[in-house]
């Protein structure tokens, strides 16, 4: 365990090592995925992650495993060296990965998927113990080991318990409101901590706020924790289905302007808006916050995450020969 000045440092450090924007703008020129996998394969941070991909197919998977594998072992990497709230922090970011992988397996047994699988890039939990979740076989099998898992991994086997014969999208509605939950009681106490419940409650209110303007406010699963949108302005905007009416509400809070006074906009450019609004808060929150205190290490793995997704983002739009200045149309800057 560090304490807090040497973690900011290191976080700070990793700042400087972010890819400028100018680098992922000129790559959105590149001639295919491959050409961006060669690229990433010598850029300092990525080359290993690449070589782990190698000899997957096709390219456009392969590119994706390798960007995913980097964000999680970035976060890792600083998750090893933290303590007190700033590993909590981390702790629960990577417990999300965990989340999502398990609710992959529940989609592979559902479509009867067979074959070899390739595991997502672990968070908390290792690829040999998520191989073993995916051969469980059924619910309460997946529950059991869960539950030896750790106490995020024990939250998801209580909410698989409780209805193991539940629809899919039941069960995956669960699973997040038992992650959420439980995340919420691991933020902890005094100034870190309160920074700790407020970037949760930025990732919270994203999901729900999408969730949301997707409609049907009877369908409607509000996760707990969220930090600017009440539970009763979400089901108003499911309920309405009105675009316009959402931006009006929306309009009172830091998510004002995501969605363009209401102008019909795909849901790409949305998911991007919040994502830029976000990393606002992020970067307001390094700036008003102690220095040598949680917030730097807050920013960066959100400024890696946006870079990541920036860098799909390339990868998605060579596979598919979009021209290049729409592609930097969905880029975020961190």
């Amino acid at each position: 365990m560090v304490g807090y000045d040497y973690l900011s440092a290191r976080a700070r450090g990793l700042l400087g090592r972010l890819l400028p924007a100018a680098r992922v703008r000129a790559l959105c020129a590149l001639d295919g995925v491959e050409a961006l996998l060669a690229e990433l394969s010598v850029t300092p941070g990525y080359a290993a992650d690449v070589a782990a991909v190698a000899g997957i197919a096709p390219p456009l998977e392969a590119c994706a495993q390798a960007l995913e594998r980097h964000r999680v072992r970035t976060a890792r990497v600083l998750w090893a060296a933290a303590g007190g709230e700033a590993r909590e922090l981390i702790g629960i970011l990577l417990s999300r990965h965990d989340l999502e992988a398990v609710k992959m397996i529940l989609r592979r047994w559902h479509a009867r998927e067979a074959g070899v699988w390739h595991a997502p890039a672990p968070g908390l939990l290792d690829g040999q113990t998520l191989r073993a979740l995916d051969a469980a076989g059924s619910v309460l099998a997946l529950a059991d080991l869960l539950a030896l898992t750790g106490p995020a991994g024990a939250a998801l086997a209580r909410a698989l318990r409780a209805a193991p014969a539940a629809r899919l999208a039941d069960l995956e509605d669960r699973l997040d409101v038992a992650w959420a939950a439980d995340a919420l009681a691991r933020c902890g106490c005094g100034p870190n901590g309160r920074l700790v419940r407020e970037v949760l409650g930025w990732e919270i209110d994203t999901r729900n706020l999408l969730a949301a303007l997707r409609g049907g406010s009877e369908h409607l699963v509000v996760l707990p924790g969220g930090r600017y949108l009440h539970d009763d302005l979400l089901q108003a905007i499911a309920a309405e289905g009105d675009r316009a009416a959402a931006a009006a509400w929306l309009a009172p809070t830091p998510y004002a302007g995501v969605l363009d006074g209401g102008a019909p906009v795909p849901w790409r450019r949305i998911e991007r808006a919040l994502e830029r609004r976000v990393l606002a808060l992020h970067r307001r929150m390094l700036f008003a916050s102690d220095p040598l205190g949680i917030a730097p290490v807050s920013f960066f793995l959100a400024a890696k995450q946006a870079e990541v997704r920036n860098l799909r983002t390339v990868a998605a739009g060579l596979a598919a020969g979009v021209p290049p200045s729409l592609m930097e149309e969905e880029l975020v800057d961190a």
